[in-house]
């Protein structure tokens, strides 16, 4: 049975297509202790993230998980695009909805929490409190 001691892991990026996940430039690594949490990883001025792929891998003393590439990145400290409300059915005096969340190309942020406001509408459609 394998050892499952985490060793830590290795984060990889080139430019390349997320269509296909095939790099266009060399491959880049740099790996982190088991304990990381997180990572910066500055890319040359002129170019956006949307050029790049992102993969993770997982390592233990004697194996590898392999790259998992990223299918959606986020860019810290940005907004996202708020959610699309469905509305699923409609009551006398209420409403069911659904959010759903914004694709990765209108996604800069990564979305954490919603908040929800709503308030009861009088005979003229004006807001009566909350």
């Amino acid at each position: 049975m394998p050892d499952l001691n985490m060793a830590g892991y290795t984060v990889y990026w080139c430019q390349g297509s997320q269509n296909d996940f095939t790099c266009d430039t060399d491959l880049e690594w740099q790996t982190l202790p088991a304990s990381a949490r997180n990572v910066t990883i500055a890319l040359p001025a002129n170019d956006t993230y949307f050029e790049y792929l992102f993969g993770m891998s997982a390592e233990t003393t004697d194996a590898s998980s392999g790259i998992v590439w990223s299918t959606c990145v986020y860019e810290d400290g940005k907004v996202s695009a708020p959610p699309r409300i469905k509305i699923k059915e409609r009551y006398s005096h209420s409403l069911k909805i659904s959010l759903e969340k914004p694709s990765c190309a209108e996604s800069r942020g990564y979305i954490t929490g919603y908040n929800v406001l709503y308030c009861r509408l009088n005979k003229e459609g004006n807001c009566d409190g909350t």
